[in-house]
């Protein structure tokens, strides 16, 4: 069965029922309409088991509360997301205009699935070998899922913020056939404190528009081909920028923004870094394979704008050009003495990587780009804490992909410090041994047992 080997992951659609005003696609102000409150919604997912999944994709085509002879739409268009990277984090899908009333429950409608996974299990799943990397697409069937249990009937008042959590069940919703039917669950989350729904939202696009007038500017998800308006003021900081400000910010830039979600519906930009000035764009992925000291493989997870050629999911060459450059993002990130990422020798399976990619080919074996530049992201999976020595900790049963190499890696230690966040749980003290938690942070090759320095701790 296919079932033991799938993975469950959580969807969060935050709805925030704010002030009366009307929608808006990109984030930004709206006009004002009598009897209505702001929804916003956003995503996320939980850990995988099993298999290892390289890159998830789904399109949510609709989100629609359902009243007694009323309904209030939630999504304007389909959204397409990949969710591998929201272990930690969320994803923002749309603001839209709910009229107060009780509504009943919620209809959520999926299309177009797509998984790329490691067979790991050391035998074949459907048509997928074993020790194999396979794209799937899988049957959606049925594509559309209402619930109405609690904490539906739900009353949304104007001026009463609220939310509401959707678990998308992936390892109850995968048939045997390697069909989808969709098993979710619903649960409230109300937002609270000063930095509205949500405090880290992590955007990464290109910059389409500047508005200097009001300090704002507006970035565009290839992905998602969602657009989104960030409003910046003097706590805004700006990394890898020749300047430091505002007035850094260029029209065809492709950046990362960490923002806040506020309660008006807009975004509160706190951080802005450059990852990228040229037409070349970029392409991230998770490292599958190190072949030599000029070749290494990875599946595609992100791709900034699109890449002529190359999808999100594929699996992909890199082949590392005469004098490239490796570099670390730091993400403002304190890197502990004697942890380097300077060359090829430093590249490790399950790293996340991010390449400048030049003219790519095709031919029998795949997909070929050659790069220049070769960055060091922050890689995202879930395990489970074997040891503890303040404020470090030890975890083991990693996803199936890390097994892969020679030697097979079985465990990581991970790094905490002062700017680790941790999510379900207080602290490190509060971390038990067989915990299991999805982290993020940067995964270098050491000696023994790679290292993970954390910026971010779930415990699930």
């Amino acid at each position: 069965m296919f079932r033991r080997y799938a993975f469950a992951f959580v969807i969060i659609v935050s709805f925030v029922l704010l002030t009366a005003c009307g929608s808006s696609r990109s984030g930004g102000g709206s006009p004002f309409v009598v009897g209505t409150s702001k929804v916003s919604l956003t995503m996320g997912d939980a850990p995988p088991a099993g298999v290892t999944v390289l890159a998830f994709q789904i399109a949510v085509t609709g989100a629609v509360l359902n009243a007694t002879g009323s309904t209030a739409s939630l999504v304007s268009s389909p959204t397409t997301l990949e969710l591998g990277r929201l272990l930690v984090e969320t994803a923002y899908l749309n603001t839209a205009s709910v009229r107060a009333n009780t509504y009943n429950s919620v209809a959520f409608t999926f299309a177009n699935p797509k998984l790329t996974i490691y067979n790991g299990s050391g035998a074949a799943i459907g048509l997928c070998a074993a020790r194999a990397i396979c794209q799937l697409t899988p049957t959606l069937s049925p594509a559309s899922v209402t619930y109405s249990s609690a904490p539906f009937p739900l009353a949304v008042s104007i001026n009463s913020p609220l939310g509401l959590v959707l678990d998308f069940n992936l390892n109850n919703s995968l048939q045997s056939d390697l069909s989808i039917n969709p098993s979710i669950a619903v649960s409230q989350l109300t937002p609270s404190g000063a930095n509205g729904l949500l405090e880290d939202e992590n955007i990464l696009g290109k910059i389409t528009a500047i508005g200097p007038a009001n300090n704002q500017f507006t970035v565009q998800n290839g992905l998602s081909g969602l657009s989104f308006t960030f409003t910046v003021d003097s706590s805004t900081t700006y990394a890898d920028f020749a300047g430091s400000s505002f007035s850094s910010l260029a029209v065809g830039q492709i950046v990362e923004v960490d923002a806040h979600l506020l309660a008006a519906g807009t975004f509160q930009a706190t951080r802005v870094s450059l990852k990228e000035s040229s037409i070349q764009g970029m392409l991230e992925g998770v490292v599958t394979s190190v072949d030599s000291a000029t070749q290494f493989k990875i599946v595609v997870t992100d791709e900034q704008p699109d890449v002529l050629g190359i999808a999100v999911g594929d699996p992909v060459t890199v082949a590392i050009q005469s004098g490239p450059s490796f570099e670390i993002d730091a993400h403002d990130l304190t890197i502990p003495v004697g942890l380097t990422f300077a060359s090829a020798a430093d590249l490790l399976v399950g790293q996340s990587i991010q390449v400048r990619p030049l003219p790519s080919t095709v031919g029998p074996s795949g997909i070929t780009t050659p790069t220049d530049r070769v960055r060091l992201r922050r890689s995202r999976f879930t395990a489970q804490v074997f040891l503890k020595a303040d404020p470090n900790f030890t975890v083991n049963n990693l996803p199936g992909l890390f097994a892969s190499t020679i030697p097979a890696i079985s465990q990581i230690q991970a790094r905490t410090s002062a700017q680790t966040a941790y999510q379900g749980v207080t602290g490190f003290a509060a971390l038990n041994l067989g915990d299991t938690v999805s982290l993020r942070g940067l995964l270098f090759k050491t000696l023994g047992d790679p290292t993970l320095v954390a910026d971010a701790v779930r415990k699930r």
